[in-house]
Parts: C-alpha cells; structure tokens; sequence
C-alpha cells in the first residue's frame, strides 16, 4: 500500500445559505490542523478549536394597534 504523511492548516472557511427569503444561517470555523499517514497504519488527528452556526432573521416590525386585544 501507499503510505503517506501529511500535515495541513487551513486559516478558517465560512458557509452561508439562505434558509427562506427572511432567514440566513452561516457556519464559520476558525483556524483547522490535520496531520497523520495513510496506509497500512492508517491514522490522524483534525483539530477544530473554534466554530459557531449563527442563523439570522428579518421580520418586519409589527403594528400592534391592528391585532384585536383578545388575540
């Protein structure tokens, strides 16, 4: 088999989608590490320290004076 030794950073990466026309979700990471080999000792490591999913809405406000008071 092959074997391979690899190591890897990568800054960070975020990915956006748009859920409804008035919900946004977004999903960042920080700064990722992945070292380790391939083969038949196959094995490695994937570091992850930070990361978040934020979902962001837009709703116009509501005029409260046109919802009779028993709603």
């Amino acid at each position: 088999p092959i074997v391979l030794k690899f190591s890897a950073m990568l800054d960070g990466i975020a990915i956006g989608a748009a859920l409804l026309p008035s919900l946004k979700a977004e999903y960042k990471m920080g700064r990722m590490r992945s070292h380790g080999m391939t083969g038949a000792q196959t094995r490695f490591t994937f570091e992850l320290p930070n990361h978040r999913l934020r979902f962001t809405s837009k709703v116009s406000a509501t005029d409260m004076s046109t919802i009779p008071p028993s709603a």
